[in-house]
């Protein structure tokens, strides 16, 4: 699964995204979005803008909803110590098993849930990925998260 998380209280979702991120691979990003207007008003303002949102059917304590999954595009930040392919080094965390990249066109070999993998899907043969000029050809994905 790649990695991801809830939103904590009084956090944005795309700082949800670089902490999250940050937290379970030990690696730094930075949100890449289209630009937002500035508003100048801290109770009223705009965010930046997921990739794709995504509703996933759950059921948690014997209760069914919908889950809203965010995905934004990001780019490792500079900070990050690089491996010898030049890709970020992973560090897993208590919660996380194993951390690895992988090649983006190679996920589909993967077991993932329905949604993920109907978003690897989309995003590849939907155009999405080819709307970029240059999108990494790996992933990170998480192996056994406890949560």
């Amino acid at each position: 699964m790649p990695p991801g998380g809830h939103i904590e209280p009084e956090e944005m979702p795309e700082e949800t995204v670089v902490r999250e991120i940050l937290e379970e691979t030990g690696v730094a990003v930075e949100v890449l979005s289209e630009p937002v207007p500035e508003t100048g008003d801290s109770e009223a303002f705009f965010l930046a803008t997921p990739l794709y949102v995504q509703s996933v059917l759950a059921i948690e304590g014997g209760q069914e909803f919908y889950h809203l999954d965010l995905a934004y595009l990001c780019r490792p930040a500079a900070s990050n110590q690089l491996d010898a392919r030049g890709l970020p080094v992973l560090h897993g965390n208590q919660e996380v098993k194993e951390a690895c990249w992988i090649e983006r066109t190679s996920a589909g070999q993967l077991v993932l849930a329905k949604n993920v993998q109907q978003a690897l899907d989309t995003l590849q043969n939907g155009g999405v990925v080819s709307r970029f000029s240059r999108v990494a050809p790996t992933v990170a994905f998480l192996d056994n998260v406890d949560k």
